[in-house]
């Protein structure tokens, strides 16, 4: 009989964390190349919004490539984090360097037409949401309190 901690763990394991986990433990590289198709349109979502920035749409593609690469040889199921959680700082980060945009600081600044910095929270309210999905139900009502 598995201990309460392992059951709480697979009834949390994602499909993600499964795919993720065959090409950590056992080298499935078709593992990793679902991963890779499944988040691929949210690098596609990134790479649009940052296109305006001057990079081509492909190099931004490549790099959000790059960063969803680097999250998925990276993430560890089991410390409970999303990976969708964990990828988007990653695939943000690579596009941002390769656009430019000053990401120092949290959110990103930008330069409005009249020189002033703007804040994108964007990006951090993505970052929230995956925690926020990430808590149990107990965290959830203590939040909302």
């Amino acid at each position: 009989m598995e201990s309460k901690p392992l059951q709480r763990r697979a009834q949390r394991e994602t499909a993600t964390d499964r795919l993720v986990r065959a090409y950590r433990e056992r080298g499935d590289i078709r593992a990793r190349d679902r991963v890779v198709q499944i988040y691929l349109p949210l690098v596609d979502t990134f790479a649009r919004r940052y296109e305006r920035a001057g990079a081509s749409y492909d190099d931004l593609m490549r790099a959000g490539s790059i960063g969803l690469v680097d999250a998925i040889q990276r993430y560890v199921p089991r410390r409970g984090e999303e990976f969708i959680g964990f990828a988007v700082p990653k695939i943000v980060e690579q596009i941002k360097v390769l656009a430019g945009i000053d990401g120092a600081g949290g959110a990103a600044r930008e330069r409005s037409d009249n020189g002033v910095p703007e804040f994108d929270l964007n990006d951090e309210r993505l970052k929230l949401a995956s925690a926020y999905r990430a808590l149990g139900p107990a965290e959830h009502e203590i939040i909302r309190m």
